[in-house]
C-alpha cells in the first residue's frame, strides 16, 4: 500500500493553514463517523491536535497495551516519507494506516494516522495466543483489546484512506485559499472503477461514494448532483454503472426514487417492505433487492444539492438503521468538503 519517495518540505506547517481548534473538531468528527482513532502528526512525529479516540476503545488501552505511537517509525519514516497511503501492522496484529494531508500543489503539510485496526482475517485466539506468548506478550490482557478493534477488508480501508486524503487537503487548502489543483479533474475514462461526467468536487464524490460503499456493504451506487441550469439531477460518480448510462442520465425533482429523496429532504430506505405508495411506483429495477437513498447537504443549508444512492443486488442484503446513521454522518463530512469554506 506504501510507496515512499523522498519528500520535499513544504515550507508551510499544516496548523499555518488553518486554525487548530478547527482542525481538532473536523478531526474528531471523522472519528466518530469511522469508529476509529485519529490522530494529525506532523514533522517530527509531532502530534499537531489532540488525538480522537472513538468511545468503543479507551485512549489508555491503546497506548499501554498496543502501545500506539511504537508504529510511526515505520509507517513515517523521516527520511523517505511516504507520497500516498501507507500502512503497517504491528507483532500484536493490530494494524496502523497513514493518509497524506496535501496542500497547494501537492505539498504535503502532514498525515492521518488511523488506527489501531484489524485488517483481512481476525485472527483465532488460539493462534494468537501461541504468538503472544513467542514474543513474551501478556495475550489474556492483550486479546480483549485486539478483539475490541474494528475489522476492515483491504479494499474498505483504502476507501476510508482515500476519504481522509481528499478530506483532509480539502480543508487544509481551504484554510490557505488555494486553489485546488489536484484535484478540479474528473475521471471520465473509468480507469478508477467510477463512471463520472465532469465536475469540479469529482474527487470529493467520488471518496464519498467509496466510503459509503465500504462501510455499508452495497453493491453499487451513484452520487448525483443538481445542475442549477436545467433543475436536474446528473450522475457524478458512480460504481456499478455503465459509463455511458452515467453520463446520460437526468432525473429532474420528484421524478425517480433520487428526485422523491431531492424533493423531500429525507433518507429513505427502499426495499420490498416499502409500503410508500410513491416510492414503490418507482421502483422499476428488478434486480436491486434494496436502495438507501440520501440528500446531499452544504453546511448550514437545508436544501439538498444533490443524491447518494446506494443500491445491493445480493438476495437478502438489506439496509438498517445503522447504516443510516453512517451515511448521515459520510454526509455531513462530505458537506464540509464540499462548501470550501472550513464550515461545520
Amino acid at each position: 500500500m506504501t510507496t515512499p519517495a523522498p519528500q520535499t518540505p513544504s515550507g508551510m506547517a499544516l496548523l499555518d493553514a488553518i486554525d487548530p481548534l478547527h482542525w481538532q473538531r473536523f478531526q474528531d468528527h471523522l472519528a466518530r463517523v469511522l469508529g476509529l482513532p485519529l490522530r494529525t502528526i506532523g514533522p517530527g512525529h509531532r502530534l499537531l491536535v489532540k488525538a480522537s479516540w472513538p468511545a468503543s476503545l479507551l485512549n489508555d488501552q491503546v497506548i499501554t497495551l498496543l502501545r500506539a505511537g511504537e508504529e510511526l517509525e515505520a509507517l513515517l519514516p523521516e527520511d523517505a516519507l511516504p507520497q500516498t497511503c501507507a500502512s503497517v501492522t504491528m507483532p500484536t496484529g493490530a494494524s496502523y494506516a497513514a493518509a497524506p494531508i496535501r496542500g497547494a500543489a501537492g505539498s504535503i503539510l502532514a498525515h492521518f494516522v488511523v488506527g489501531p485496526f484489524v485488517v483481512g482475517v481476525r485472527e483465532d485466539e488460539l493462534s494468537f495466543r501461541q504468538r503472544m506468548q513467542s514474543l513474551r506478550l501478556d495475550a489474556a490482557v492483550l486479546w480483549p483489546v485486539v478483539l475490541s478493534l474494528k475489522l476492515f477488508s483491504f479494499a474498505g480501508i483504502r476507501a476510508v484512506l482515500d476519504f481522509l486524503e481528499e478530506l483532509g487537503g480539502l480543508v487544509a487548502r481551504a484554510g490557505t485559499g488555494a486553489e485546488d489543483a489536484a484535484g478540479h479533474t474528473a475521471n471520465t475514462s473509468g480507469a478508477d472503477g467510477h463512471a463520472a461526467v465532469a465536475h469540479p468536487d469529482a474527487p470529493v464524490l467520488h471518496a464519498l461514494l467509496d466510503a459509503a460503499v465500504a462501510t455499508t456493504g452495497a453493491d453499487g451506487g451513484s452520487v448525483m448532483m443538481m445542475e442549477a441550469a436545467e433543475d436536474v439531477l446528473r450522475v457524478r460518480s458512480s460504481i456499478g454503472l455503465a459509463p455511458e448510462v452515467a453520463a446520460t442520465s437526468r432525473v429532474a425533482r420528484g421524478q425517480g426514487l433520487a428526485g422523491v429523496v431531492m424533493d423531500e429532504g429525507q433518507i429513505r430506505v427502499v426495499d420490498e417492505a416499502t409500503q410508500d405508495d410513491r416510492l414503490r411506483g418507482r421502483m422499476q429495477r428488478r434486480e436491486v433487492v434494496a436502495s438507501i437513498l440520501a440528500p446531499i447537504r452544504l453546511p448550514d443549508d437545508e436544501r439538498p444539492v444533490g443524491v447518494l444512492n446506494l443500491r445491493t443486488v445480493t438476495p437478502g442484503k438489506r439496509f438498517d438503521q445503522a447504516h443510516v446513521d453512517v451515511i448521515r454522518r459520510l454526509l455531513r463530512l462530505a458537506g464540509f468538503g464540499l462548501s470550501r469554506d472550513g464550515s461545520t
